[in-house]
């Protein structure tokens, strides 16, 4: 807007009030250098053209400040908690598929067993053993499985439950920043 204005009073009285914009001005179409011409706080600036670009570049300031300040620590922190959580979540999936494993085979090892008895014969002491090997595997990675998904409840409850304290200082940078933006 501020060079469309610029290009229109050009070779007019009304340029002086518009201002002449640097091709190379921060905030034009050309991008730019920010130490063109134009005062970035100039207390009282005289033309359109230098109020258009000192607000740019007071924009752009606090944009940089609440990407620096507040968008990359809520990124970190999403960052940590998403790391931590996938870690947890995938070692239970692994947990899971070893008991899922364990069941099936006990329980085909038992329906294979019971064909063979229900057909009259008898099973011998290998398989029994082998058997008792799975079931007792079974058990233990029910105990694990069960265990770990405590613990990664807990985990995932205490996350909930202190979320709040690293939420807090981006609650107070926001207010800080929206603070700083309005006075």
């Amino acid at each position: 807007v501020a060079k469309a204005i610029n290009s229109l009073t050009v070779d007019t009285p009304l340029f002086k009030c518009a201002g002449d914009i640097p091709a190379t001005a921060v905030g034009t179409t050309d991008g730019g250098d920010s130490s063109e011409m134009v005062t970035p706080h100039q207390s009282n600036p005289q033309s359109y053209a230098a109020i258009h670009l000192q607000l740019h570049k007071k924009n752009k300031m606090y944009s940089d400040k609440y990407t620096e300040h507040i968008l990359t620590y809520a990124k970190e922190w999403e960052s940590i908690l998403s790391t931590r959580i996938a870690k947890h979540l995938k070692q239970a999936e692994k947990l899971r598929v070893d008991l899922d494993h364990y069941s099936k085979k006990v329980e085909d090892m038992n329906k294979s067993m019971n064909k063979t008895m229900s057909k009259g014969k008898s099973i011998n002491d290998s398989g029994v053993d082998k058997i008792k090997r799975n079931e007792q595997k079974l058990i233990q990675a029910r105990q694990e499985y069960d265990r770990f998904v405590n613990d990664l409840c807990g985990f995932i409850e205490e996350i909930m439950d202190r979320g709040w304290k690293d939420l807090h200082p981006l609650l107070v940078k926001m207010a800080q920043f929206d603070s700083t933006l309005f006075n």
